[in-house]
């Protein structure tokens, strides 16, 4: 049995339409966890946090993730704040992959700033209530390792970068994720076995493009492409010019699968590259 896909994100960063699109395309049953609350309690998520108030809800959906805590080969849609307690999480990791859709306010906005049916929109200021959500939730949205940014793609390509990375991770044991702070934001850190060979894909999703070079060892890189074009091949050279002298060259010797990441033979130096140098990829 294969495990569930879950994707899980604040409201308006694409759950619902994207799980739809995924589950028709895989053949597979689509839960969307507050339809699935709404059928049992009866009525409307807005009428359940209206007369039965937001505890109750959240009870509804602590529900939802004993329920679909074991592998059953569904694509699942949660409430922005489902998998917000450590136990609802952990019981919807059990069961499979959590996948976490994000996008910029302005996105989430232009998306669900004149919706009916968001309960915890309601009032007058609607952008300040999206701030101050993000805001509280920032840390538990980064703390998920695998997430797609949706703010500049279409609901088809989420949908085909999510089935991407879900592909690539769906045999990995989960990685352990570290927040270290920077200034005004932290960074994520992410530790665990075999992320190399899901690197690129994972940066994709994530909205990154380019070439990137990654500290292996003291003068050994991993050199990445993030994108469709100027791929790394094996046995290709990055050569380093500085003027119109070549100073050194680094001969690629693996690529990893699913990621166009590429280990080096140790060819760099204290020394080279320096800033002001050109670095080309030649391919063989």
């Amino acid at each position: 049995m294969e495990p569930n896909l879950i994707l899980t994100g604040f409201m308006g960063t694409g759950k619902t339409t994207v799980g739809r699109a995924i589950a028709d395309r895989l053949k597979r049953t689509f839960i969307d966890t507050d339809a699935w609350i709404e059928e049992r309690a009866g009525k409307s998520v807005a009428a359940i946090f209206a007369e039965d108030g937001e505890d109750r809800f959240r009870a509804w959906e602590a529900e939802a993730c004993a329920a679909f805590s074991e592998p059953q080969e569904l694509i699942i849609a949660t409430g922005g704040w489902t998998l917000s307690p450590a136990h609802n999480r952990g019981l919807m990791e059990q069961g499979g992959r959590v996948i976490c859709l994000t996008a910029t306010q302005d996105a989430i906005m232009d998306r669900v700033g004149a919706a009916t049916d968001r309960p915890l929109l309601a009032g007058d200021d609607r952008t300040e209530r999206v701030t101050a959500l993000l805001k509280q939730r920032d840390a538990v949205y980064r703390s998920f390792p695998w997430q797609v940014n949706t703010t500049d793609m279409s609901p088809a390509e989420v949908m085909l970068h999510v089935m991407a990375l879900y592909g690539a991770i769906t045999n990995l044991a989960e990685p352990d994720t570290f927040e270290l702070p920077m200034r005004e934001r932290s960074m994520s850190i992410l530790l665990g076995a075999d992320l190399l060979n899901v690197l690129g894909v994972m940066l994709r999703a994530r909205g990154l493009r380019g070439r990137v070079a990654l500290a292996k060892s003291q003068w050994n890189f991993l050199i990445m492409d993030i994108g469709k074009e100027q791929r790394v091949q094996p046995n290709s050279e990055f050569l380093v010019y500085r003027d119109t002298s070549l100073v050194a060259k680094a001969r690629v010797t693996t690529v990893y699968p699913n990621s166009s990441v590429a280990d080096l033979v140790p060819g760099f130096t204290k020394s080279v590259p320096r800033e002001g140098d050109t670095v080309v990829l030649k391919k063989m």
